[in-house]
């Protein structure tokens, strides 16, 4: 089913011109995907191929839906597909989709997302800025490279201790000695050894956001520390985001398990985290586990915005730090929620429109900077 199908085939459901068979289509689709409050996305929903749906019918017959709540998800597909078509949309928590989601503001200049870029420093100082047409360096006891294999430093000297640097509008991999990996996201740094060689535990420390997918060792646990906590692995994959001008330190589990130590004036709080499980550990020293869809937490090292019932300020500091610009709220919006997804690699200007079509948001560039004002 390609996009004018599908167009055809939501556009006859809302004027309640479709068949039976058709009925079943779109709410078979709906009942799979919509009741969970799933963002559509060019290559996967927005397309809906008939692969998708006719096994969705196969799998799940269909079932009364509730009206109401269906109409507003399906009307909100269809404009989008009809509107925007750019594979991307949000939307306002709990409301109809707004007569603005058909406004297309056209910015006067625009800026473009981040990119791979990083520095590394080394123990006696030096700071080697790596390659931005690379993905990520790899690190051995005795040797730095990319991991194309590309020789950045043959020497060891300077290397007992590493620091990745990442800035605003920066992102890098890093394959740690072990064989363990890191993505870093922007403006953030890890600190390590480069070796693990004779050491009880393989420890790093984080300041920002990374994705850590690290390998097994069951005599050498994995440990990080991050701003008041640390997590403890064996082999896992898990989501940090430890910002320092966020009041949340926000430990995400995809795979496996960890422990999360929150560490305060010589006592210490734990848990166990389970896979689709994030620990909070807040600045008033509050430790608290909640059910996350882990993989959206961890959608920005898959290239992907990804928010669910997420406030607009909490949106707008991401952007800061991808697209390196300020941020400037004229009205009181911060705390209007959102849904939504985008690609990562979107010009500003996309996101900005995305969240316009909200009908409750507008924004100006000016330089470097967003305005924000309610609509």
């Amino acid at each position: 089913m390609n996009k004018e199908e599908t167009e055809a085939l939501l556009k006859r459901y809302l004027e309640d011109d479709c068949g039976t068979t058709e009925k079943a289509i779109v709410e078979s689709w709906y009942n799979s995907r919509g009741e969970r409050n799933i963002v559509l996305d060019s290559t996967a929903d927005l397309a809906i191929t008939e692969e998708l749906i006719w096994n969705d019918i196969l799998i799940h017959a269909p079932r009364p839906i509730r009206k109401n709540s269906a109409f507003i998800y399906i009307a909100t597909a269809a404009a989008v597909i009809f509107v925007l078509g750019i594979g991307a949309w949000f939307y306002k928590d709990q409301s109809r989709p707004h007569s603005g989601m058909m406004v297309q503001h056209q910015f006067n200049h625009d800026i473009a997302p981040g990119h791979n870029r990083a520095t590394l420093t080394l123990a006696n100082g030096k700071i080697i800025n790596l390659n931005d047409a690379k993905v990520g360096v790899t690190i051995e006891a005795d040797k730095l490279m990319y991991n194309d294999g590309t020789d950045i430093l043959k020497s060891a000297e300077g290397m007992k201790w590493l620091t990745a640097n990442t800035p605003r509008g920066g992102q890098y991999q890093i394959v740690l000695p072990d064989g363990s990996k890191v993505w870093l996201n922007a403006a953030s740094n890890l600190k390590f050894p480069s070796t693990f060689s004779g050491l009880a535990h393989r420890k790093v420390e984080l300041n920002g956001e990374a994705y850590f997918e690290i390998s097994k060792d069951k005599k050498h646990p994995f440990i990080v520390a991050s701003k008041g906590q640390e997590v403890e692995v064996l082999g896992t994959h898990f989501n940090i985001n430890s910002y320092t001008d966020q009041r949340e330190i926000r430990t995400t589990l995809l795979e496996g398990s960890v422990k999360v130590t929150m560490l305060s004036q010589g006592q210490q709080s734990k848990v166990t985290l389970k896979p689709d499980q994030q620990a909070v550990v807040t600045d008033n020293l509050h430790l608290a586990v909640k059910d996350v869809d882990a993989a959206e937490v961890a959608s920005w090292k898959n290239g992907k915005f990804i928010f669910n019932s997420e406030p607009l300020g909490s949106i707008m500091k991401q952007a800061e730090r991808w697209y390196n610009v300020g941020i400037i709220f004229q009205d009181d919006v911060k705390d209007l929620k959102l849904t939504g997804t985008i690609s990562r690699y979107e010009n500003i200007s996309s996101l900005l429109k995305i969240l316009e079509s909200t009908g409750e948001v507008s924004f100006k560039i000016e330089g470097n900077q967003i305005l924000i004002k309610k609509r």
